[in-house]
């Protein structure tokens, strides 16, 4: 195993790897080290080895060059001192990535693309990310990213599931053109107060299942909220649904705050059971009392008569069109 007496000698060595793999290309890859990132685990291997090294004593990464336009899978997986990284042409990063980099708390990708599934999961320490020019964010891509409290991301179109899981310090989100949120992506943030979605169309299941501290929900072009989306959002006190036809079982159940819901389509929303369980519309006895749901004057009488809505008969109002 290579010993290395100095982060110089280090990163001379990963440089030569990367070129002897490459042929000079610029894309980064787990197997292109010395030693292959990808097979120690975090913490273990050859105390002496490169990639051992790196993982213990590397604090930052600036490619201040820009030549580097792609991470590979596992790259600076469970790099323990990494703590900020900056690579201004990257525009994928592959797979668990900085997975376990516990110590990272600033990363600058300004021409990403696309994040893959796992890339910063378990990066404890990292508190604000922006990805202006990424457009998909993978499956617990920031999941348990505990200290993040900002997730800037102008251009994402797709957040898949789980993404931001159990983020519990999240408060800001900007995703002004996202049209699809997955399962469970904002599950269990439960420090997130608002959510303005303006374009997003669908809402997976879970997706902001125990958001507790949820106060606020801005939907203007959502078409479907499924099954259990909202549930557990304990501090919601009305969502507005102008062009919403789908509301699954159990999709705002036990938001306790509860009181108004706002559905201006054009047609009847289909509604699955349970949708509105443990809330003030659901224990209501009679209209506004506890809870209503607005509703198109023209299809009130629709609405009232609906398989799942009829429960709710007594709340239903009609409203001006």
């Amino acid at each position: 195993m290579a010993n290395h007496s100095s982060l110089t000698a280090l990163f001379s060595d990963i440089a030569s790897a990367i070129r002897a793999k490459t042929g000079g290309s610029v894309e980064i890859v787990a197997d292109a080290f010395p030693e292959a990132i990808a097979g120690i685990p975090a913490g273990g291997g050859d105390s002496g080895s490169a990639a051992a090294i790196l993982r213990r004593t590397v604090a930052d990464y600036d490619d201040t060059e820009g030549l580097v336009t792609a991470i590979g899978s596992y790259a600076f997986f469970g790099c323990g001192s990494l703590s900020a990284v900056s690579f201004p042409a990257c525009v994928q990063v592959g797979s668990q990535a900085f997975a376990g980099c516990e110590a990272l708390e600033s990363v600058s990708f300004p021409a990403c693309e696309s994040i893959a599934g796992n890339a910063f999961i378990s990066c404890y320490a990292l508190e604000k990310v922006s990805f202006p020019m990424c457009l998909t964010i993978g499956s617990y891509a920031f999941a348990s990213c505990t200290a993040l409290a900002a997730a800037d991301f102008a251009a994402a179109e797709t957040v898949s599931g789980n993404a931001f899981y159990y983020c519990r310090s999240l408060t800001r989100l900007s995703l002004p053109v996202c049209t699809d949120i997955g399962n469970y992506a904002f599950g269990y943030c439960t420090a997130l107060t608002e959510a303005a979605l303006p374009a997003c169309e669908y809402i997976g299941n879970y997706a902001f299942y125990s958001c507790t501290s949820l106060a606020a929900v801005s939907l203007p072009s959502c078409l479907a909220v499924y099954s259990h989306a909202f549930r557990g959002c304990r501090a919601l006190e009305s969502v507005s649904l102008p062009r919403c036809t789908v509301i699954g079982s159990s999709a705002f159940q036990s938001c306790s705050a509860l009181s108004a819901v706002y559905l201006a389509g054009s047609s009847l929303a289909t509604l699955s059971l349970n949708a509105f369980a443990s809330t003030p519309l659901s224990l209501s006895t009679y209209l506004g009392y506890f809870g209503s749901v607005y509703v198109p004057e023209s299809l009130l009488a629709s609405y009232k008569a609906a398989a799942n809505w009829s429960v709710y008969a007594d709340r239903i109002t009609g409203m001006e069109e």
